[in-house]
């Protein structure tokens, strides 16, 4: 995946886990960096179907569902947090 402002892909689709003491127990937490992961869309892309809601960028930067565009070679996957909010590395 791209850093923050970049095109291209220098960062790994690596979870991300902090946990922080907090009285008796911890607060955690564990997410991935991107939307989806590669293996998620390469299973809707063999399977012809559409991503449930934007996943990564076309080779003409513009968002997408289509599994197939976002797994081309040099296009990169979006980074997301959640389904509502989205951070877009462009």
């Amino acid at each position: 995946m791209p850093t923050w402002g970049a095109k291209d892909p220098r960062l790994g689709n690596n979870p991300f886990v902090i946990a922080v003491p907090y009285k008796n127990e911890a607060i955690v937490l564990d997410f991935a960096m991107s939307q989806f992961s590669y293996g998620k869309m390469e299973t809707f892309r063999n399977e012809g179907k559409q991503l449930p809601f934007p996943g990564g960028f076309n080779q003409d930067s513009e968002l997408t569902t289509d599994p197939a565009a976002i797994l081309k070679p040099g296009v990169c996957c979006l980074l997301a947090i959640g389904k509502e909010r989205i951070i877009v590395i462009a």
